[in-house]
Formats: structure tokens, sequence, C-alpha cells
């Protein structure tokens, strides 16, 4: 039971964060490849509303801080229920993670806080960093074509405000793949919001999402991603493969043959060009489950050659090997390269023995299926 109204999602990166929702699903919802909010309605939360629940939390805060002046975090994990209403246990142990990583982060749910009006922005923002002057970062969601409406003496007010970091899916940098997905933003979107973010002194992280143009598309969806990312000088890119199951728009495509998935080791490739391509000083992370190679993260361009290595290293296995550590990844049996080849699984043999004689267009099928099974 909790207080606190939280939505569905974060990113990776922001695992450790304090969440707080001033919306409530998107205001576009039309992707076709996203499997959040779909038949949800989007609504803007009051204002009082969020302000009440900073207060909310601010109080809890400021207990768990008297009471840690007399015994340790770990102790006092142990006995949240002697000093706190049951109504309240969630948000305490949501504060007590919050100190344990001491990182003071916050992330603004949902799909795009930015959405709402800018002066009612700034001031959350505002009245949630003089609440918790112990907040070093505050992040959000926003989607490209919100940004780029702004002006920059807004985003520069947000940055005043204390907001630091926005993550936008770019997804593709290809205006035909963006329209295929019904994205509802165009590449010119990212890039004029990068350059106002950067200007206000706002990190920006994209996402780019291999596999999204699917095997007809896929050279455009790289290459045009390319001259996005370089023009729009995020300081992070994110990798993102598609996945995609029963739920999801973009599966009846693939059903009636529309559109073509493409291999693991295609998907790989479409990832090795990006890196090879990127000629702007950012941070590139793999860190989301959906990606078969974990181990590629690093900065750019310094890091290059040994990103690239790691992805020739997987591309130049022998086929059997390839498939064999596919599915030790897919089946969660292990998260990098270097594991599997240090790893003898009988589970992974035995699987092979069922796969090796598939075809190509049933195997895609299969590690489609096998990669998106917890989307």
């Amino acid at each position: 039971m909790s207080n606190v109204e939280i939505g569905p999602i974060r990113p990776p990166s922001e695992s450790r964060s304090l969440l707080i929702r001033l919306s409530r699903n998107c205001p576009w919802n039309r992707c076709l490849f996203c499997p959040v909010y779909k038949g949800e309605n989007f609504s803007l939360r009051k204002k009082e509303d969020i302000l009440r629940e900073i207060d909310y939390l601010k109080e809890i805060f400021h207990s768990i801080k008297e009471l840690l002046k007399k015994r340790s975090l770990y102790e006092l994990s142990q006995e949240i229920e002697s000093y706190f209403e049951f109504s309240r246990i969630e948000d305490v142990r949501r504060l007590l993670h919050w100190i344990y990583h001491n990182e003071f982060t916050v992330f603004l749910q949902d799909a795009d806080p930015l959405f709402r009006k800018k002066e009612e922005l700034i001031e959350i923002i505002g009245y949630l960093k003089s609440s918790f002057p112990e907040i070093k970062r505050i992040t959000t969601y926003g989607r490209g074509s919100t940004i780029a409406k702004y002006s920059l003496d807004e985003l520069i007010k947000l940055k005043e405000a204390g907001l630091n970091r926005v993550h936008t899916g770019l997804e593709s940098g290809s205006d035909e793949v963006l329209d295929l997905v019904c994205k509802g933003v165009k590449s010119e979107d990212i890039i004029i919001a990068g350059k106002k973010l950067k200007t206000a002194g706002i990190e920006y992280s994209l996402y780019f999402m291999p596999g999204l143009g699917g095997r007809r598309l896929s050279k455009k969806h790289v290459a045009e991603t390319l001259y996005v990312i370089n023009n729009a000088e995020p300081d992070f890119v994110r990798l993102r493969t598609l996945g995609l199951n029963e739920g999801i728009p973009l599966f009846e495509l693939v059903k009636d043959g529309s559109f073509e998935v493409q291999s693991e080791e295609e998907l790989v490739s479409e990832i090795k060009s990006l890196i090879e391509g990127i000629n702007i000083n950012t941070c590139l992370t793999s860190d989301h489950s959906l990606n078969l190679l974990m181990e590629i993260n690093g900065r750019l361009p310094q890091d290059k050659e040994s990103m690239l290595k790691k992805i020739d290293k997987f591309l130049n296995l022998p086929a059997e090997t390839r498939l064999k550590f596919i599915l030790a990844r897919r089946h969660y049996e292990v998260f990098e390269l270097n594991e599997f080849l240090s790893f003898k699984n009988y589970k992974t043999d035995f699987e092979y023995e069922k796969i090796k004689c598939l075809s190509e267009q049933e195997r895609d099928l299969l590690f489609l299926s096998l990669r998106s099974q917890n989307l």
C-alpha cells in the first residue's frame, strides 16, 4: 500500500531515483512498437496533489533522518513497523532505498511531463528541489516534439529550477521509419530539441531502437539516425533493441508479412554501424535486457575501438557457437559473451538441438519471442 501515485515505467538508469508522477500515461500513445499505456487515457495530475505528495514524502524523509541518528539504516529497515503506520510502510521503504544508494536523484513520470503548463512545471520542480536540498539530479521523459516547442528561455528556467536531464525516445532518425511506426515526431524535432537543451545546460539522453526499420529499411534507419545523433549531440545514446509480442500493434505487421524481422546478428550489425558512424563526444550504453550484447558500453570516441572489438568477437564466432550464445543469453543463462565462452551449460546444448534445423525466418521469430517475453 502506498500513499504516493507511481507510474508504470522509468529508465533503467533511474532505478535508484525517487519517482514523482506529474502526468498519467502518454499524450500521444499511438506508437506501434510500444506496449505501455495502450487503452489508457492521458491526464495531467493536479498541481496541488503533486505538491501534497512532496510534502508527505518530505515529512517521512525527515522522520527517517531523525531515527537514523540512533540506529543504522539496516536496523531501521528491520524495525519499520515499530515506527511507522502500516499505510506508510511502502513509502518508507522507497525512501530508505533512496537514502541507502546516496545518489539522491529524482525521476519525473510518466511519458511526457513536459507537456503540462510550463509555469506549473517550473513551480513543481522548484518546490521539489527546495523540499529536498539533497537532490543532485532531476530527470524526466520528454517527447522531442514537446521539447522543440519550448523557448530557450523556458528551458533555462527549468534548468534553474532544478531539471538536469531529459530522456527522449528517438527510436530512429529516419522519418520514413518514424511514420511507419506512427511515432508522431519528425527527426528535425529531435535535432531542434537537442540544440536547445544543450544551450540551456540540460543533459539529453536519446534512445535508438535497433530493428525498428525491419530488414527493408535497415540501412536508412541507421544512416539517418546517425545524421540526427551527430547533429543533436546528445550526452547519452541508449540502445533499446526492438521487442514485439501479441499485445503490441507492430506485431500485426509481422504476422501479415509487411514487416520483416531481422536476425540477432543483423541487429548487432546495426549497432556496429551506429558506433562506427558517431562522430561526437557522447556516452553509449546498452543498459536493457532486450539488447543481446549488454557489455557494449563506453564513451565515444575514446572507447569506440574496444566496443567494436566486442561486437566483432560475437559476429566472428562459428555459427553454432553464435546460436548457442544467443540461446543462453535469451534464456538469461548468461549476460555477456565472455561469461558464455567460459561456461558449459547442457541445457543450451539441448535447446540448440531443437532449433538447428529451423529456417532462418523461424529462428528470427523465435529469438524475437524469447527477448520479448518480459515486455
